[in-house]
């Protein structure tokens, strides 16, 4: 399990069960400690981009860490997607990108281990 921070303050945790190894994105189900709410609340969510659905709300610049404390560097950011209504949400998803190949591997070997044998049926 992985912790999500905006500033010093633990926002929520996704077990990050997806990913794209080459990419270094890895990327799950977000799921929101209380003080989400009140982030949400005191933070302008980002909307209308192209290819945005009119009832997806993203925001960015978050910080990840394991949940012994260790900060994992993401080069090209973290952000966090809602979709669906406003207080009705029905998905919550955060993806990290730009984490490093060793890192990577070290921390998400069964993303790695998957990656590699979609090319052995080929």
């Amino acid at each position: 399990m992985y912790v999500i921070f905006h500033g010093n303050m633990a926002i929520g945790r996704s077990h990050l069960e997806f990913g794209d190894p080459p990419m270094g994105i890895a990327h799950g189900t977000f799921l929101p400690f209380e003080k989400f709410d009140d982030f949400r609340k005191s933070t302008k969510a980002i909307v209308g981009r192209p290819m945005m659905d009119k009832d997806q709300r993203q925001w960015e610049g978050f910080e990840l860490k394991t949940e012994g404390g260790r900060t994992i560097p993401c080069s090209a950011g973290i952000s966090i997607n809602e979709f669906g209504p406003i207080g009705a949400s029905c998905l919550i998803e955060v993806t990290c990108c730009g984490i490093a190949d060793a890192l990577y591997n070290e921390l998400f070997p069964e993303h790695v281990k998957a990656y590699n044998s979609s090319f052995k049926s080929l």
